[in-house]
């Protein structure tokens, strides 16, 4: 018959009396409750470890988001120097074509007028000598027209590098 049994640190509640020989004869007695101690079973292993490895697997998956997103911003960095790039370029071989009244010939003439100092590094290949140019179609004024990268990688915008 049950009864009520208050013990000190829990909570007062239901339990079944067991006879004294079945403590004293460990064979009656459950794995979990032998030499006096209870040992947890493998449902309360389950609630410790399994709680851990979401835990570790969140985390995990927190810090791949954070590398992306770190790569990600160095990748928008490269780029934005890339416009800045191009757009200095663009702007002295205009400013050259007005000035000389005609297109350079080669970027070396750019950098022997003062309209740039040196020749920059594409910022997406490392190199200064990947720059591609477009020379004009026009056979009175020949020359260089457009600096694009030597890229041909796709932008995070999804347009190739080489468009640009």
């Amino acid at each position: 018959m049950p009864q009520r049994v208050s013990t000190p640190g829990f909570v007062s509640g239901l339990a079944l009396a067991l006879p004294k020989k079945s403590i004293q004869n460990p064979e009656n007695v459950p794995p979990r409750v032998r030499n006096g101690a209870v040992r947890p079973g493998p449902i309360a292993v389950l609630n410790c470890v399994l709680p851990k490895g979401v835990v570790v697997l969140l985390a995990a998956a927190l810090l791949f988001c954070m590398g992306c997103s770190a790569l990600k911003g160095q990748t928008k960095e490269k780029e934005n120097v890339l416009r800045g790039q191009l757009h200095m370029f663009r702007a002295a071989i205009g400013q050259y074509t007005v000035d000389q009244q005609k297109p350079p010939q080669s970027l070396q003439d750019l950098i022997r007028s003062g309209y740039l100092k040196q020749i920059p590094t594409d910022p997406l290949t490392g190199r200064a000598d990947t720059w591609v140019l477009d020379y004009s179609s026009n056979a009175k004024a020949a020359g260089i027209v457009n600096v694009r990268s030597g890229s041909n990688g796709i932008s995070t915008e999804g347009s190739p590098y080489s468009n640009w």
